[in-house]
């Protein structure tokens, strides 16, 4: 049996691409990256990997931050729409021979960004890449009663949301951490939803679904070559072209902010913060990685050990240091017992400054976790194609990624103490935003 393992193992693993450092083009050329903007102006990137699966991204560059304050949630709402049958029974009906054959179809939408994606075996990749053109491609008919039904499916998930204190604490971090829109709700409230209509949905897709604004992002076992080729034929139907001009300006708040909110029914707290971290072009910008691996990466992590391990107050820690329009945020959320607040604030601005004040061999295995989780995820399929995505969006050139693991590996000592903010929790001069969702 431990021979059939290994032998598993080795099949699995001996064609996966190592990490051998050289040039930006090196790099490229070794993982089988490849990008090009078609005629319509979509630009379509990807790596090809010798695997039996295909997972395809759609990204258009409007989310939840273009909805109207009178209209939060509609392109949420939008996006819930696409899936309905364009025609009698094709959508539903590609849809079940795609999952009959185990592929999984999705779609997200965030403030700055709405996607369709899929997954597919090799051999349903041209029904794959048919569905997720139609999808993102083709404006939803839809009855009157449907769009009814779907707009109560929406309200349920705002429910939903609200009982789910860990999915909502990011919303209301957004809120308290950017100017409008970006402090939008994704998904909107009651009255705002009931106030969607139909006409909006066709206006937003009319607006917003254009072929020329696609950013289409996929790795697996079909070349990115062939999928440009593929869908350059698909796309040259399409008329729509004008290009989208009215792309928000992320605004961080001025004053941080912090905000209680009762909430009936829970025996924890659930805590959450928010830091403006360094933009993407500052030299500094990627010692945030190291200091999430010294934080809150796994179970040796600084925070995990003090706060669960040794005072037993925390189930788990989520965090994350990402980008929003090249603007640095680093995000942190947990649940405690709500009469244990003050003391996981001061383990958390203990840590902080333990991570200020971190060793030379401290800083040194901070940042191979840094590495190595940048590696385990070069391996994990969706999330390599949402960083294409986002790196293509973001500073316009999906090539950019493969410099960041170099940008990791240049992280020293000094800029992780010169970007690190130790939290000051005295009320009224905190120096992060922060929602604290408390039972009632």
């Amino acid at each position: 049996l431990l021979t059939e393992f290994y032998r598993f193992l080795n099949m699995a693993f001996k064609k996966l691409p190592k990490y051998q450092g050289g040039t930006l083009q090196e790099e490229i050329e070794r993982t089988g990256f490849h990008r090009e903007v078609l005629d319509s102006r979509a630009v379509v990137m990807g790596e090809f990997r010798p695997i039996r699966q295909i997972c395809m991204g759609i990204r258009i560059p409007k989310g939840s931050a273009h909805d109207s304050p009178k209209k939060q949630g509609l392109h949420h709402l939008t996006e819930h729409m696409l899936f309905k049958p364009q025609t009698r029974g094709d959508m539903t009906i590609l849809t079940e021979r795609i999952e009959d054959f185990g592929g999984v179809v999705s779609a997200a939408t965030t403030p700055t960004y709405t996607e369709g994606l899929i997954q597919v075996p090799l051999d349903r990749y041209k029904r794959g890449l048919q569905y997720l053109t139609l999808l993102m491609g083709r404006i939803p008919k839809v009855s009157r009663a449907d769009f009814e039904h779907e707009r109560d499916v929406i309200k349920i998930e705002i429910g939903k949301y609200h009982d789910n204190p860990e999915s909502f604490i990011i919303d209301l971090l957004h809120e308290e951490s950017f100017e409008l829109p970006f402090g939008n709700s994704i998904v909107g409230d009651i009255d705002s939803v009931s106030r969607i209509t139909r006409r909006d949905v066709h206006n937003i897709w009319e607006a917003s679904y254009l072929p020329s604004t696609f950013i289409v992002s996929s790795i697996g076992g079909i070349p990115p070559e062939q999928i440009a080729r593929d869908l350059e034929k698909i796309l040259r139907k399409q008329t729509k072209t004008h290009p989208i001009t009215d792309i928000p300006v992320i605004v961080p708040k001025r004053k941080f902010s912090h905000r209680n909110i009762p909430r009936r029914g829970l025996m924890d707290a659930h805590l959450g913060f928010s830091f403006i971290g360094t933009p993407v072009e500052h030299e500094d910008a990627f010692a945030w990685d190291v200091i999430d691996a010294f934080l809150c990466e796994g179970f040796s992590s600084c925070l995990y050990r003090s706060i669960r391990e040794t005072s037993g107050l925390i189930y788990h820690l989520q965090s994350a240091p990402y980008q929003v329009q090249r603007m640095g945020v680093y995000e942190l959320s947990l649940q405690t017992d709500p009469n244990k607040i003050h003391l996981v604030e001061k383990l958390i601005k203990r840590g902080f400054e333990a991570a200020k004040n971190m060793s030379q061999s401290e800083f040194r295995k901070a940042k191979q976790k840094a590495l190595g989780r940048y590696d385990s995820r070069e391996r994990t399929l969706d999330e390599r194609r949402e960083e294409f995505a986002e790196e293509e969006q973001q500073r316009g050139n999906a090539e950019l990624l493969y410099n960041n693991r170099r940008n990791i590996a240049k992280v020293r000592l000094e800029q992780v103490r010169r970007v690190i903010q130790v939290p000051n929790f005295s009320t009224g001069e905190r120096n992060f935003s922060s929602v604290y969702i408390l039972p009632a």
